[in-house]
């Protein structure tokens, strides 16, 4: 099999991480995952293209791969949670008021709101509410192994950095990508989730 690049989804916006940090205001990316898939989020004003906020649901399994499961249309807050479970994704956080969504995984090829609730008495307390979820756009680079069915590949998500000088200053790019490889480490397929470029303007 041929190495294939996908390129799914293209956005130039803010930046990555991989372990739990501090959700920034105004950001997007928040992700997580769980046993054969890869599910994030994105928003309007911070991500190019995007209509409103977006939760994305990316599936890698035998036979077919990776490929895109579906994406949902959320109303815009700031994700504080995000837990990825067998069947089911919770996300949620605050924009005006508390909101909470709970996402069905179907084992059929299907994604849909379960619940949506909203509160807006509740306070957002960092003792209770958490932990934060990582997020593509913040945080260093690093590989992270994905957990998958599929006994013939790896699945790997890679966020990486790039900089290169410019006449301004520095042209940074940042990346995240969803990588199969065979047990040889060949890679058999990268489909690219989040990107981003911005000048780091010279002192």
């Amino acid at each position: 099999m041929k190495t294939q690049t996908l390129w799914l989804f293209v956005s130039l916006l803010f930046a990555a991480c991989c372990f739990p940090s501090p959700a920034f205001a105004d950001s997007d990316s928040a992700f997580c995952a769980a046993r054969g898939y890869f599910a994030y989020e994105l928003r309007a004003g911070i991500t190019p293209g995007v209509g409103g906020q977006v939760l994305r649901l990316v599936k890698f399994e035998p036979p077919h791969g990776i490929y895109l499961l579906g994406e949902l249309k959320l109303e815009d807050f700031q994700p504080h949670r995000m837990v990825c479970a067998k069947d089911r994704i919770e996300i949620s956080g605050w924009a005006k008021e508390f909101h909470k969504y709970i996402i069905e995984v179907g084992e059929v090829d299907k994604v849909s709101i379960l619940e949506h609730t909203k509160d807006a008495a509740r306070r957002f307390d960092p003792a209770k509410d958490g932990p934060e979820p990582p997020q593509l756009g913040y945080g260093k680079p690093q590989t992270i192994l994905l957990d998958s069915a599929d006994a013939a590949h790896i699945y790997e998500l890679r966020i990486s950095d790039t900089a290169k000088r410019a006449q301004a200053g520095l042209q940074q790019h940042r990346q995240a990508e969803l990588v199969q490889l065979d047990r040889q480490r060949n890679v058999r397929q990268r489909v690219m989730l989040y990107e981003r470029d911005w000048l780091e303007a010279a002192d």
